[in-house]
């Protein structure tokens, strides 16, 4: 955690401070993960050893009043739309990064749906969402929301200072640093491992303080409490994939499933015995990896294929199938004699002499409909 690649800072031009995680292959696809409310950039440790081996640079920011970035000046004005606008945009161009592939999970599947609807020039390929946030008011939705949403302000903040749970449910001394909600068996194998748990204690000691009253306001705007999310879901025209657990207590599956049927370009894996803590779920999160590095592959810019010209000429399988693949100059050639047989064909039939039928078709369509019978 001492290393510097997970605590390096910014400045920016109004002069506010942001920590964030640099890790993997710096001339790797570069990735933006946006944490939920509960984490921060120090995660990104459990995942350096998966970015390195897929070819990918990851890099996560911590939201103002997280880790080293600077508490926010005025809190009451933040919004989801805050984030792509004051921060990310300026964040990638000092950091030489012109193009992005997300990943968002939990609330800050918000936050990238957000981002869309602000930078989707610099965005490549679909968003991949994990435990997908939605509306607090859908019916799929936790009551415990709803009746949150009825509490002032100021009691909302003293339940969260006691000891919050996301669904409001009793703390156990077994549960993980961080954790939202269940937790599945997979993610509680995999959080069993020594350095990741230490990785997850290492971020709950950072979420405190100033971090803490992050949490707090990202959770007033996760329940609309304040004001709306800022964008319409069913407006976006994103392409999205999202990873979803289907025993989900924070955000069920079912708010997935309601933003795949509301949204155009959405497709939805149910992913079974898993919970809100899905980040936990290593061969999940792999996944979403290997698909970043294969749709990246596809979206090589020409100069980048330029300088590798050993990626501008693909193989053939076999002698066969070279043979049967012809090149530019003999398509030309084909083409050529292609055109001087169709001319001396069109010179014989004009020399031959023609035979009037006795039912001539003058239309042309007759023999369409014919034939259509």
């Amino acid at each position: 955690m001492a290393r510097p690649r997970f605590s390096m800072t910014v400045r920016l031009r109004s002069g506010e401070q942001l920590s964030y995680a640099d890790v993997g292959d710096k001339s790797g696809f570069p990735v933006l993960w946006f944490a939920g409310p509960n984490s921060n950039r120090l995660l990104m440790a459990v995942y350096e050893d998966m970015a390195l081996e897929l070819g990918l640079r990851l890099v996560c920011f911590d939201r103002p009043g997280r880790g080293g970035s600077t508490p926010l000046r005025y809190p009451k004005m933040w919004e989801f739309r805050s984030w792509p606008v004051t921060y990310v945009d300026e964040l990638t161009d000092i950091l030489g990064i012109e193009r992005f592939f997300v990943i968002g999970h939990s609330l800050g599947a918000t936050y990238a749906l957000a981002c869309y609807d602000q930078l989707k020039h610099k965005i490549i390929g679909s968003l991949r969402l994990m435990a997908t946030w939605a509306p607090s008011n859908l019916p799929c939705m936790p009551v415990s929301y709803a009746l949150q949403r009825s509490l002032p302000t100021r009691m909302l903040r003293g339940m969260y200072s006691i000891g919050y749970s996301s669904t409001v449910t009793t703390m156990t001394t077994a549960q993980l640093p961080t954790q939202m909600g269940q937790i599945g068996v997979r993610e509680q194998v995999n959080a069993n491992d020594t350095f990741v748990y230490e990785v997850l204690k290492r971020v709950a000691q950072d979420h405190t303080n100033d971090a803490f009253k992050a949490f707090e306001l990202d959770w007033l705007l996760a329940l609309e409490i304040n004001k709306k999310f800022g964008f319409d879901h069913r407006s976006l025209q994103c392409s999205i994939k999202c990873w979803h657990g289907m025993d989900d207590t924070v955000a069920p599956l079912g708010a997935a499933m309601w933003m795949q049927r509301e949204m155009k370009h959405f497709l939805l894996y149910a992913v079974e015995g898993a919970t809100h803590n899905i980040l936990l779920d290593f061969a999940i999160v792999k996944a979403i990896f290997s698909d970043i590095a294969k749709e990246g592959t596809l979206v090589l810019t020409p100069a980048k294929i330029a300088s590798s010209p050993e990626l501008a000429v693909t193989p053939s399988l076999s002698s066969t199938a070279s043979a049967a693949t012809p090149s530019p100059s003999s398509d030309a050639q084909a083409a050529a004699d292609k055109a001087a047989a169709d001319k001396a064909a069109a010179d014989k039939a004009a020399a031959a002499p023609t035979t009037p039928t006795s039912n001539p078709d003058l239309s042309g369509a007759a023999p369409a409909q014919a034939s259509a019978q």
